[in-house]
């Protein structure tokens, strides 16, 4: 299953250095209480635990917290460690939640499209142009005067994510400006194409429409009415409450420790992934979405979950296409219809499910980038709670060691792969390398440095 859209291969060489964490205390486990706490949602039960434990354990995961809604009942847990000094994950610990804050960022459009009153020039099919003005210029007349609200929140504007672009672009009206000097893809409309720097525009329109900071739209009209007390735009905000933010790791399978990897506040693309929250929190959320209540409307509700855009024709874990709504994937499972979305940034992965005719619901925060951890317990809780029998189930953690593995043979094997017609001997360069070096400059993706050193 391969609920999340890629994983990032980055070199950490220059990372804080690795420390070492004794398994048997990594996975001890933590719980809370909630607004409807029980443990007696009959699929989290002791062997449920001990699963979790050992997909841990078997990639390498410091830390991770879950919550489950069943009903009106809600379980939470945590497991390991949110930082190397041996603070430990409960339910109210604080992860980075990446791209599951775009169902805020969607949400909070649908409050203003239903605020007619105050807001009358945004509707879904309002061109973002007509609402930014000179601000949202693209590289392509047309799709400067007809990329509509809509249109970004499904990922069909033509865009490409673009994501090297996000760190150089300081503010979010620097971030809005870079379009018209990034090349489309592909026309408007025409095929799926996840951006993040377009969610964050939606982010920067909200701001704008109502002249007060994301932060402070989502605290005062989502979090707080959703009872969301400990979910934060800024870092500073999460640092200075009571909870623990959680610290990222990776694992360095060459040394066999855990490296630790700095934090990254990118606030230009705050509405396309900067959410902290724990899953506590969002297990109020989720009873929300799944009850389809306040402060978001019916309307609103409905709106979300539509299938705006298909992304693919099938998915390992679903049956039929998967989709894109507004903020939410969608597809079916088990004949019962499913929405999800997946959130990776500062190599913290995460995922919220639901499945509203069965009043059920999950979310998972690690702070680890490790989707095989993830998929398989994701899948383990779908498939006891449908009661799935175990010779139908998909292996997904053999499918993990199979992508590995191709990617291992991938890697060791680029350079036939890229130059296949690479003479032997190869011929001597016009110019030694390090007459490349040097900076550079675009003005989408700013200021780029090539070096002939790593550790530059």
């Amino acid at each position: 299953m391969m609920l999340f859209l890629a994983l990032h291969v980055a070199c950490l060489a220059h990372l804080a250095s690795s420390q070492q964490i004794p398994l048997n205390e990594q996975l001890s486990s933590h719980s809370e209480s909630t607004d409807h706490d029980s443990n007696d949602v009959p699929i989290a039960d002791a062997a449920f635990e001990q699963y979790i434990r050992d997909k841990m354990a078997r990639w390498h995961a410091p830390g991770l917290a879950m919550a489950i809604l069943d009903g009106n009942k809600t379980w939470t847990r945590g497991f390991g460690y949110a930082s190397l000094e041996g603070e430990p994950v409960t339910p109210s610990t604080l992860f980075y939640c990446g791209s599951m804050t775009k169902s805020f960022t969607a949400a909070a459009l649908s409050l203003l499209v239903d605020q007619s009153q105050d807001y009358a020039d945004i509707q879904w099919s309002t061109p973002v142009s007509n609402l930014l003005r000179e601000d949202f210029v693209l590289s392509d007349d047309w799709a400067t005067s007809h990329i509509t609200v809509a249109d970004v929140l499904c990922h069909r504007t033509g865009y490409p994510r673009h994501d090297y672009a996000g760190p150089f672009l300081n503010s979010s009206v620097n971030m809005v400006h870079s379009f018209r000097h990034l090349p489309m893809a592909g026309e408007p409309r025409a095929q799926w194409r996840y951006s993040n720097l377009m969610y964050g525009t939606m982010g920067y329109l909200i701001e704008t429409l109502t002249g007060t900071s994301l932060a402070d739209f989502f605290r005062d009209r989502l979090w707080l009415p959703m009872g969301m007390r400990n979910t934060y735009l800024h870092p500073d905000d999460a640092l200075a409450s009571e909870s623990t933010l959680a610290v990222p790791y990776y694992w360095n399978n060459d040394t066999e420790t855990y490296g630790e990897i700095p934090w990254r506040d990118e606030q230009n693309i705050a509405g396309a992934g900067m959410a902290i929250s724990s899953v506590l929190d969002w297990s109020r959320y989720l009873r929300h979405m799944i009850d389809e209540t306040g402060p978001i409307s019916k309307a609103g509700h409905h709106t979300l979950k539509l299938p705006h855009k298909v992304v693919e024709e099938r998915e390992r874990l679903f049956t039929g296409p998967v989709y894109y709504g507004f903020g939410w994937f969608g597809s079916v499972f088990q004949d019962e219809p499913v929405w999800w979305h997946s959130g990776l940034v500062n190599s913290m992965m995460s995922i919220m499910l639901m499945i509203p005719s069965k009043k059920f619901g999950f979310v998972i925060m690690l702070n680890s980038e490790n989707a095989p951890a993830l998929d398989s317990i994701i899948a383990k809780t779908l498939y006891d709670f449908f009661h799935v029998e175990e010779g139908k189930r998909q292996n997904l953690e053999a499918n993990w060691n199979q992508t590995y593995a191709e990617w291992e043979e991938r890697l060791g094997n680029c350079s036939n792969r890229l130059y296949p017609s690479l003479p032997s001997p190869p011929i001597r360069a016009p110019l030694p390398p390090g007459r490349f070096a040097g900076e550079y400059y675009h003005p989408g993706y700013g200021p780029i440095s090539v070096s002939i050193s790593c550790d530059k």
